[in-house]
């Protein structure tokens, strides 16, 4: 199991570049590299060439598959085409 090779600071890693992911993907303003990766928690500095490199290894195990049509959304896009005619 994957997680039994994790530290927890490997752990916090991950979470904190899942949760920067997603708020660059559903905020209008992006969000700041400080804001989450700052160095006043007490625990390492994580470089941006880290995050990076985490990001496209998350993204490249979703295979950038980050935006999911539900029954939802595709009847909100028919509906918008149908207004159109």
């Amino acid at each position: 199991d994957i997680l039994n090779y994790l530290k927890v600071t490997d752990l916090n890693y991950l979470m904190k570049t899942c949760l920067f992911l997603s708020a660059k993907y559903e905020e209008v303003d992006l969000p700041e590299y400080n804001d989450y990766f700052s160095s006043d928690s007490g625990s390492e500095f994580m470089q941006k060439s880290q995050v990076l490199k985490l990001e496209y290894n998350v993204l490249s195990k979703l295979e950038f598959n980050i935006c999911f049509t539900t029954a939802y959304k595709f009847s909100m896009f028919l509906r918008l085409k149908i207004d159109e005619i």
